[in-house]
C-alpha cells in the first residue's frame, strides 16, 4: 500500500510539470527593485530610542503632575525579524503560522511603491523564497527556519498579556503619545510628530463605530450583474480577503464582508496613515500567483490615512485574484446552500493563471499530502484558473465548474486516496456533465441579463449537437435537461438533437446521486449515475433509460 502511495506521488510531481505550467508575468525586474525603496529610517519604536526618549519628557511629565509614572518599564515587548526559508516548505509553514503578517520588504525603509508585482530581493535568487520580515512577541516560539532579530522594539499600546503567557505592564494611553513623538523627534522622523490630543486618542463616534479606525473597500468590475456603482461602472465587493494596516511595526488586520468592506478595529497613533494591503487568503482558499510558488497572492496599497477603496478591473492580477475569492465565497455561503449541495474542501490552494487560459481541477495539494510526506501540501495547486483578460461572466464560471468538480471530488471518498481513486475512475462524462451543470445554473442566476451559457441547443466552432458533446466528453445541456421541464430537441436543427423528455429534478439529487459513481468505463459510468437518478424519481425509469442511453459512446 505504501508502495503504491509513493508511485502516487511521483505521478502527482510528473502531472504537475505536465498539466499545471503556466504562463507568468514577470516579478519586478533588477533595476526597478534597485529604486523601488527610499532612504532607511532610523528605529523610533527600537528599545535604546525609546528608553532616550522617556528619559527626555519624564521631567516634564512628572512636574505637570498629571500622569502616574510610577511602573513605566521600557523593555523589549516585540521583536522585528526577518526570517529566510529556503524553499517553499519552510516558507509555506511560516504562513501557515497564524501569529505572523509576513511581508517580502523590510518595513523600516520607505516605500516607494504599491500594487500587484510581488517583490523579491535582488540577492535572493528567484528559485527560492525571497526574504519574509514581520514582527513577534518577544515571547514568540520560533519555528527551526533560519531568522535574524534586526531589532528590540518598545511597543507602548501592544502591552499587556501575550498568548505565551508573558506579562508587560501597560502604559498609560495618555503617556503613550508624549513618549512616541519624543522618540519621532529623537530619529528625525518628524512627518509622524502631531498635535496630542486631549482625549488620549479616543475615536468612536455616537454609533460606537471606530471612526478613526482604517477602513476601505476592495471591488471588482462586474458589468454584468454588479450591484455597487462607481463613476459610471458596476462592481461586485470582493469578500472574506484579509485587510492589513500597517504604521512602522503595528500591524493590524481585518476580514472583508460580501460587500468587500472591512474596518480594522484598532486607532493607530500619530498622522493616522497606514500602509493598506490585501493578502488574497482564507481558510476556505488561498491563491498562488506563480506555478510552483513562493507564497499567496498580495495587493500592496497606498500609504494614506482614512478610508482606502481599489477597484479592480479586467487586465490586472488583482482582478483575477478578485474574482477567484468572490466564486469562492458564492459558492460556500449562496449556491451551496440554495442548491443544497456539498462544497469543496477547506483550505484549496488555487493557481491564478495570469496570461493564458486555464481551467483545471487537479487537487495535487490535497492529494500529495500523503505520499509525498507533506511535501505537496506546500507546493502544489488543487485548481487553476485564467485568465485576467477574460470577462468577468467567463472568469466566474469557470470558478464556479472547477470548484464543482473539488465539490464531486470531496464526495466520493472518506479520506484523500479514495476520493483520488474514485474521481479518477468517475470518467470524463460524469465529471464534466455535473461540473458544468453547476456552472450554468449558477450562470443563470448571476448572469440572468446576459443569454444562456450554452444556448438553447449545443454549437461549437467544431461541430454541433450530441455527436460534438460526445467527442469532447463534455455532456454540458444534461444537467439542465434534468432539471428544465421544456424539451429542446428539433428534427429540423442539427444542433437540436438532444430528445429531452426528463425533468423537475433539483440540483442537489443530482449531485448526491454522483455518490458510489466510479466505473472505469464511460458507459458503465453513466449507467450508475442513472440508476441512482431512478432510485429517486422511479415514475421517470423510462424516460431516464431513454435519455442517457442517447449519450453511450
Amino acid at each position: 500500500m505504501i508502495r503504491r502511495i509513493c508511485r502516487l506521488g511521483f505521478l502527482c510531481l510528473f502531472a504537475t510539470l505536465v498539466f499545471n505550467s503556466c504562463q507568468d508575468e514577470d516579478i519586478l525586474k533588477k533595476d526597478e527593485k534597485e529604486n523601488i525603496f527610499g532612504k532607511k529610517l532610523k528605529n523610533p519604536y527600537a528599545v535604546e530610542n525609546m528608553k532616550k526618549a522617556w528619559e527626555n519628557v519624564k521631567p516634564e511629565l512628572s512636574q505637570s503632575g498629571r500622569f502616574n509614572l510610577e511602573g513605566v518599564n521600557i523593555t523589549t515587548t516585540h521583536y522585528y525579524v526577518r526570517f529566510s526559508p529556503k524553499d517553499s516548505i519552510e516558507l509555506d509553514l511560516l504562513l501557515q503560522d497564524s501569529l505572523l503578517e509576513l511581508y517580502t520588504y523590510p518595513l523600516d525603509r520607505e516605500r516607494t511603491f504599491s500594487g500587484e508585482t510581488p517583490y523579491h530581493d535582488p540577492s535572493i535568487p528567484l528559485d527560492q523564497p525571497t526574504f519574509q520580515y514581520t514582527v513577534v512577541l518577544a515571547d514568540y516560539k520560533f519555528p527551526e527556519i533560519e531568522y535574524e532579530v534586526l531589532d528590540n522594539l518598545f511597543l507602548p499600546d501592544e502591552t499587556g498579556h501575550t498568548p505565551g503567557g508573558r506579562i508587560i505592564n501597560p502604559m498609560d494611553e495618555c503617556l503613550q503619545p508624549y513618549l512616541v513623538n519624543e522618540a519621532m523627534r529623537i530619529t528625525e522622523n518628524y512627518a509622524d510628530i502631531v498635535p496630542i490630543e486631549e482625549d488620549c486618542g479616543v475615536g468612536s463616534g455616537p454609533s460606537g463605530e471606530c471612526d478613526k479606525c482604517p477602513r476601505g473597500q476592495i471591488l471588482i468590475e462586474n458589468p454584468y450583474s454588479g450591484k455597487i456603482y462607481r463613476d459610471g461602472k458596476f462592481y461586485d465587493g470582493v469578500p472574506k480577503v484579509k485587510a492589513r494596516a500597517r504604521k512602522w511595526f503595528k500591524i493590524k488586520t481585518a476580514y472583508t464582508n460580501e460587500n468587500g468592506e472591512f474596518v480594522i478595529k484598532h486607532i493607530f497613533g500619530g498622522n493616522r496613515e497606514v500602509n493598506y494591503g490585501i493578502k488574497y487568503s482564507n481558510h476556505h482558499a488561498s491563491l498562488k500567483p506563480v506555478a510552483v510558488g513562493f507564497g499567496p497572492a498580495f495587493l500592496d496599497g497606498p500609504k494614506k490615512s482614512g478610508r482606502w477603496e481599489y477597484r479592480s478591473h479586467k487586465g490586472s492580477r488583482s482582478y483575477l485574484w478578485g474574482t477567484i475569492m468572490r466564486g469562492v465565497y458564492d459558492y460556500h455561503y449562496i449556491w451551496a446552500p440554495e442548491f443544497n449541495i456539498g462544497r469543496p474542501p477547506n483550505d484549496i490552494k488555487f493557481r491564478a493563471c495570469a496570461e493564458n487560459n486555464c481551467g483545471s481541477m487537479n487537487m495535487l495539494h490535497q492529494i500529495t499530502e500523503y505520499p509525498t510526506l507533506g511535501l505537496g501540501r506546500w507546493v502544489f495547486s488543487d485548481i487553476r484558473v485564467g485568465n485576467k483578460h477574460d470577462g468577468y461572466n467567463i472568469l466566474y464560471s469557470t470558478v464556479i465548474h472547477e470548484l464543482g468538480h473539488a465539490a464531486h471530488w470531496q464526495l466520493v471518498g472518506d479520506w484523500v486516496p479514495t476520493k483520488t481513486w474514485n474521481m479518477m475512475f468517475s470518467k470524463k462524462m460524469v465529471r464534466e456533465a455535473w461540473a458544468s451543470g453547476v456552472a450554468y445554473e449558477v450562470y443563470e442566476i448571476k448572469f440572468k441579463s446576459l443569454p444562456e451559457l450554452y444556448g438553447k441547443c449545443w454549437a461549437s466552432l467544431d461541430g454541433v449537437g450530441l455527436q460534438d458533446m460526445i467527442d469532447d466528453g463534455y455532456p454540458l445541456v444534461l444537467i439542465r435537461d434534468l432539471i428544465d421541464s421544456r424539451n429542446e430537441f428539433d428534427p429540423n436543427r442539427l444542433e437540436c438533437d438532444v430528445y429531452d423528455d426528463v425533468e423537475n429534478f433539483t440540483l442537489s439529487e443530482i449531485f448526491y446521486s454522483l455518490k458510489r459513481v466510479n466505473s472505469n468505463k464511460t458507459n458503465t459510468a453513466m449507467k450508475e449515475w442513472r440508476d441512482n437518478l431512478i432510485q429517486k424519481r422511479p415514475k421517470q425509469k423510462d424516460n431516464l433509460i431513454n435519455y442517457f442511453h442517447q449519450w453511450e459512446k
